[in-house]
Formats: structure tokens, sequence, C-alpha cells
């Protein structure tokens, strides 16, 4: 009998689970139970979210939704629960990045990371509101990715970190593992009474496809020498890989872009942000330029905090086996180098975009070959799923307890099958016994073989290294913003304005980062020197300055003049005439707008009343004379 609990407190007692109700258990956390039953009474219990059950040692909750509940009698509802194991609550919480004022507000961002970056980013998240709840365990030591993120929510990420990265999810308790877990568990399973199993159904896998019997590999296109293999434009072998076998003929091609000759080098020393040595460089690459040296060499970086981007090289020292490289003029929102993201010893990087020494092609093809025969007969053979139904009194009798991703001994002759198996899948149905148990046994998708390879070649770079933290992908950024005018205009125009930004990064707070940007002395600098190159000299838009008239008159000079100077004449500023001066040509306009603007109309305009009354005569807007109404007007 089961009990359901809101919080701590039972809500619901003795409940009897249906026979066909189980628990499922599946690669890459995947954790839920089924319960379904009947309740007496006049009224259902109303079942909420975060309502739990315990079954067979382990608390699950409604997580994704309430049950369902059918009305079967006056006085019987039959309800239809999923609860799902505590990290499904994940799927509650964004994964979201941070905003340039380090908040994690950004649903739709793209970042470069090894996995423990992507890791890091989830606790960060995860702890917005449960500080402290999920931790980390294992995570594997992998190679940096552009990975893109649109609104996903922490548990769809993880989904995506392990197609990404080729790893596995699993929880132990509330911590967070990526890594496999696969593991020996010396179980043998067999057919029969006695050997553990009642049944044995193999299938395909849903992905299958013929076994490839003849196979034709490719490599990439960058470092090729000049001429190679008659022009070839990607990295090749002699012949197909083709061995003895009974299948029938099945061809097929394989293509490993990341395989061409390339240098694995690894960081010695550090000057600057912009230098570095390698001191077991083996060649001189100044002697390796394509094109005569109009193209240059460029690193691409696979640890440290440069990890994946690729950065062009200025020069190289061969005596002291050291580069100078180039900022990374396509990324617009960082400096690459700077003094807080730059290379550091242990970094390892290779070297693209050169004329390589002949053993590096070598060792290329080698290794293309290689990973060619690794897929040949990875795929050589038909890939099965096998769906067992273990004999539960011999797993109870034996007390045999099952883990996702153990690796099983299955034994079948008349099936064609003796070798290990990782468990792919099993469900539990606890109604009936702990140990009646349905298990889907089923390979692995393989890593590919340049993956593997980096990550060793990784892994032995940081051999004498202390193993790094889970890092966090939290980058202070501060942009300095300045507004500069093109120097040099003739008079009459003025330059245009140019707004100069950059982005200054810190890893150690806001503060810094703004401390780096003030103390960048060519700011200014380049901001004016790049305000002189792109901008431009031009008459400045016209700006307006209102003028007030008491009276307009097209030629009526006398009678006009009388009527501002009767003794009950009271002026009213709501009457006045309004006019605007253009500050660029000092012509009156009856708008302060461009566009469709129109000169005054032409005669006098008379400004005050009695004695003071002065008289101003425009025409087509200009000023061609002044007087008063005792003197008269004098055209100028």
């Amino acid at each position: 009998m089961l009990t359901i609990k809101r919080g701590a407190t039972p809500i619901l007692s003795n409940i009897p689970p249906d026979l066909g109700d189980y628990v499922q258990k599946q690669r890459n956390g995947i954790d839920f139970a089924t319960l379904n039953f009947v309740q007496i009474g006049d009224t259902p219990t109303d079942l909420q979210l975060d309502d739990s059950v315990e079954i067979l040692g382990t608390t699950y909750s409604l997580i994704s939704k309430p049950p369902v509940v059918e009305k079967i009698d006056s006085r019987k509802h039959r309800f239809q629960c999923i609860f799902e194991a505590e990290h499904y609550k994940m799927k509650r919480v964004k994964y979201f990045f941070l905003n340039p004022t380090n908040n994690l507000k950004e649903k739709a961002f793209t970042i470069m990371g090894d996995l423990s970056v992507f890791v890091g980013l989830l606790k960060l998240n995860l702890d917005r509101d449960n500080p402290g709840k999920w931790t980390i365990g294992k995570v594997d030591v992998t190679e940096a990715r552009n990975v893109s993120f649109d609104n996903a929510n922490c548990l769809s990420a993880i989904a995506e970190l392990v197609s990404e990265f080729q790893t596995e999810f699993w929880m132990n308790g509330n911590q967070m593992n990526f890594t496999s877990k696969a593991k020996n568990n010396g179980l043998v399973f067999k057919y029969g009474q006695g050997n553990g199993l009642y049944n044995i159904v193999r299938s395909p896998q849903d992905d299958e496809s013929a076994p490839i019997t003849r196979l034709s590999v490719y490599g990439g296109s960058r470092n090729l020498p000049a001429g190679y293999r008659n022009f070839a434009n990607t990295l090749q072998l002699d012949d197909p890989i083709e061995l003895p076998t009974t299948l029938p003929l099945n061809e097929e091609t394989i293509t490993f872009p990341e395989i061409f000759p390339q240098y694995l080098g690894t960081v010695t020393a550090v000057g600057n942000e912009f230098t570095f040595s390698a001191s077991a460089m083996p060649f001189n690459l100044n002697d390796h330029h394509l094109a005569g040296g109009t193209i240059k060499p460029k690193v691409i970086f696979q640890t440290g905090l440069l990890a994946g981007y690729e950065i062009e090289v200025a020069s190289y020292d061969n005596t002291n086996k050291t580069f100078v490289v180039n900022k990374v003029a396509s990324e617009k929102d960082l400096e690459i180098p700077s003094p807080d993201l730059h290379a550091e010893v242990g970094d390892t990087f290779i070297i693209v975009d050169m004329d390589p020494p002949i053993e590096l092609v070598e060792l290329a093809e080698q290794q293309l070959y290689d990973f060619g025969m690794e897929y040949y007969l990875a795929n050589n053979f038909h890939k099965r799923n096998y769906a067992v139904t273990p004999d539960r009194m011999d797993f109870k009798r034996k007390a045999i307890k099952l883990e996702v991703a153990d690796q099983v001994r299955l034994i079948d002759g008349p099936l064609g099958v003796d070798r290990l198996i990782p468990i792919e899948s099993f469900k539990t149905y606890y109604a009936k016994s702990e140990w009646d148990n349905e298990l889907t046994l089923s390979d692995y998708p393989i890593i590919d073989p340049y993956t593997r390879l980096i990550r060793a070649q990784i892994k032995q770079a940081q051999g004498n290294q202390p193993t790094p933290p889970i890092q966090s992908p939290k980058i202070y950024t501060y942009e300095r913003i300045g507004t500069f005018m093109k120097e040099g205009c003739e008079v009459g125009k003025e330059g245009t304005i140019y707004v100069h930004t950059r982005k200054y990064t810190s890893l150690e707070s806001r503060d810094k980062a703004l401390e780096i940007a003030m103390a960048d002395t060519l700011f200014n600098v380049e901001g004016q020197a790049e305000a002189n190159r792109v901008g431009s000299c031009i008459v400045p838009n016209p700006l307006y300055t209102e003028l007030r008239f008491s009276a307009y008159s097209r030629d009526r000079y006398a009678s006009t003049c009388v009527f501002l100077n009767k003794g009950d004449y009271e002026p009213n500023p709501q009457n006045d005439v309004v006019v605007f001066e253009n500050t660029n040509d000092g012509k009156l306009y009856k708008y302060n707008v461009e566009f469709n603007n129109q000169l005054i109309d032409d005669g006098l305009y008379f400004s005050g009343y009695g004695a003071s009354t002065s008289i101003t005569l425009y025409d087509k807007g200009v000023l061609i004379g002044a007087g008063n109404c005792v003197d008269g007007v004098v055209i100028t």
C-alpha cells in the first residue's frame, strides 16, 4: 500500500496500485512511476503538483501535470497519475545566460565553452531559487564547442548537452553527473530456468541500416600540401577499407573533417596577451606558409580561456618558439585576446592554414585509416536491441539489483549473441514485486573517434596540472562609449558624429572591467581617428529660432502705425505673428520644420506698440529695411 503526501503530511493512505503500474528507468536521467488507483468516496481528493509518493525507496512527485480523474460511479473515481523523480523539477527553471550586468536574464544566446562551462551555467540557474540543492559530480573533460540555446529550461538544456558533447547524464541523489556510467556488474544472462531469463526478443535498432562491407574514408580540407594527391581537396587514403565477409556488398563513405595534417602544441610560457611560446614546437612555422606567405597561419585553441577561438598569427620567432597573434577581428562583443582573456601555460592549440611538414601528412593519413577502420568494425554487423524478461524468482534468490547503464553478458547461441551489452532501460512492476522487471539491452551510440582523440590529448596535456574546478561562464564586462565629431571641416560645414564603443572584460568584477576601461588611454585617440576616417563634412541641419511680431501688413505702413498708437490699444500675445529664423541661412520661415517649409510673406513686420513701435521690411525671407512709425522705413 502506498501513501501520497503533501509536504510531510499524508493526504491519501492505503492506496492499492494497479498490477500494471511500473517504475521506468532509462539512460540519461529518465525516471518516473505510474500510479493508477480507485478512490471510494463522494468527493475525490484534489491532488496537486508537488504531492509525492515513495515507491521502492525513491520519492516521486507530481511535477509536470496533475492526474487524470475519471468518475466511474457515484462514489468511485479512478486516478491516473505519473509521478516523476525529483530532478524533473529542473524543467521549471529556465536556462538563462548573463546579461551585460551579469544577471541571469538572457533567454537566447550562443556561447563557446567546454562541457564544464555549460554545467557551471546550469548550476548558476538552479541556484537562483534553491541555492545548494543541486551539486555537480563527475563531468567529462571535453573540447570547446559553440552551442546555442533559445528559451530552454534546465532539463531540456541537459538533453542538448548530452547530444552536443556525446556524453551521458545521470543523477546520484541530488548530484548531477555528465560522464559514462557503464560498468560490468558481472551478471550473465541466459535463457532458461536458473539462468536468469524467461524470454528474449531480438529486434533491430531504430536507426539500423545494412552492415557496411566497403568504406571509402575522407578527411578534412585544411593544411593540405600543394598538389596533394593530384590536387585532391580532402585528406584521402589509397584504397577503400574492405575486409573478407559473407555479408552482401554495401558500399558507404565517411568523412572526418577534423582529421587533417596538424600539430597539437602546448603553451609553455606567456608574455603579454598577444604573445606565447611553445618550446616543443618541432618545425619552423616560417618555412611552411601557404601561397608564398599571403595567407597567414592561425592557431585554434583547444583548451583554456581561448578555447575554440581561431586567431591569426602575426609573426613567429623560431629561435624562442614564440608566437605573436592578432586580435580576433570577427569578435564584436569581446576583445580577444585581452589582459583577462589570453593564453595560459598548459593550454593546447593546433595550427591551421599552413603548408605542413610531410611527417604531419603521413601521421594524419594513418589517423584517418585508424578512424575509418574503427568506424568500419563498428558498423560491419547488424545492431540489435534485446528485450529480456528476467526470472523474478531467480533475481529474488540472488538479490540482483539493476542499474541503468550496467553492462551484463547476454548469451544465446541460436540468436547469435555472446557479449557485454549495457542496460538501456528497465521497467519494474512494483505492485507485483520489486523483482518483476523487463529489461532492454542496447549498444550505446559510439563517440566519434576524433572527439575521443581530442579529449585524450586534452587529458594528456592536463596530466601534470591540478584538476580544474567546474568553470563558471561569468565574465564581467563594461562597455565604454564615446562620441567624436569629424575634424577639419570648412567654414559653414560641420563633421558627422561617430559613436566609438569598446567592451572591456574582467574575470574578477565589473568594477575591475570599469577600471580597465578608464585606464585605456588609446580609447579617445582611436575614437577620434576613426571619426576622421569614416566621417564626412556636411551642412548642418538648420535650427530655428522663434520670433514674434505684434502686426503684419503687406504695404499699409501708415494705417497700421495709427492702429498700434491708439490710446486704447491693448496687446494680445495670442494675436502675435509668429515666424521662425533659420540659423543656417538667416531667413525667416513660417514653420520650424524642414519638410515643405515656406518663407514668410513679403512685407512690413511691426514690433511693440505706441511710441516704441519698430518696423522691419522683409523680401523673400530676407531683411531689406528697418525703421519706425515716426521716421519711416529705410531700405538697406
